[in-house]
């Protein structure tokens, strides 16, 4: 693809050149169409006109967002240092699927994978993740060994990762990306806080049980003195003694304040 492109700039005097704009005034810009395989650019310019503050003139390719205008640029380009310029490579017109259906002819190798440039036609081969190398020639991309630089004994490199061990005493993934190595410490603030409260809740159940059990003998205890008190003891004589009658049929109950007793006579 031929493809040819010009702008034009006028900068009679420095007043007229517009900071931050590349629209003509002292800098002017083409852009370069899609398919393009290679630039050539070439500057004329009225010096003898502009010489005093603009002695030199440039032409380069860069990102359009990279580049910035500014009046300094007239006197001095290198100041700005290098330019920002991404080159899309690609091969052929094919996309991925249309390439790899001729084995003979396509061109990514073992490890790699293949991407469909977002603006441009074609293919392009990159390597797997812990992939490195060419992947346009053979053997292809080679497993990347992350432990080779010996600076830690607990990384163990496996096929396009690698993974990191733990100390004794620590566990966790050692990775970065993991959960990181974590120690384990006895929880003494833990265990102390369990342990005072079961020895305080087991005091509380003890002090009610016992409680109920000196509530209940002292029951007990006021209920034999009731019925001593009223008269229960000599009822109880005269009953086996069978000095209330023949007849007479009862059952003596004991309940507090006082005990009673229930009679029933025969006719």
């Amino acid at each position: 693809m031929n493809y040819t492109g010009t702008c034009h700039s006028q900068c009679d005097t420095r007043n007229k050149v517009i900071e931050g704009s590349c629209t003509g005034s002292g800098c002017c810009s083409t852009p370069i169409p899609k398919g393009v395989y290679g630039t050539y650019g070439n500057v004329t310019s009225n010096l003898n006109e502009v010489w005093p503050f603009n002695p030199c003139s440039y032409t380069f390719t860069a990102e359009t967002e990279s580049f910035k205008f500014s009046a300094l640029d007239l006197v001095d380009m290198h100041r700005k240092g290098k330019e920002v310029l991404s080159v899309v490579m690609a091969i052929g017109t094919e996309t991925c699927i249309e390439a790899q259906k001729n084995s003979s002819t396509y061109q990514c190798h073992v490890n790699t994978s293949c991407v469909d440039p977002i603006k441009n036609p074609g293919y392009r081969c990159v390597c797997h993740e812990g992939y490195e190398g060419n992947p346009y020639l053979k053997p292809g991309c080679k497993d990347i060994n992350e432990c080779e630089d010996g600076k830690s004994n607990l990384c163990t490199n496996t096929i396009g990762s690698y993974s990191c061990s733990c100390p004794d005493g620590i566990s966790g993934y050692g990775r970065k990306d993991g959960s990181g190595c974590v120690k384990h410490e006895f929880p003494i603030l833990g265990v102390t806080l369990g342990v005072g409260l079961g020895l305080l809740a087991f005091l509380l159940i003890g002090s009610c049980c016992l409680y109920l059990i000196i509530h209940k003998r002292n029951l007990m205890e006021h209920r034999k003195i009731y019925f001593e008190q009223n008269g229960g003891l000599l009822l109880k004589q005269k009953l086996s003694a069978n000095e209330v009658g023949v007849d007479f049929n009862g059952n003596i109950f004991s309940i507090r304040p006082k005990t009673c007793w229930k009679s029933t006579n025969k006719k």
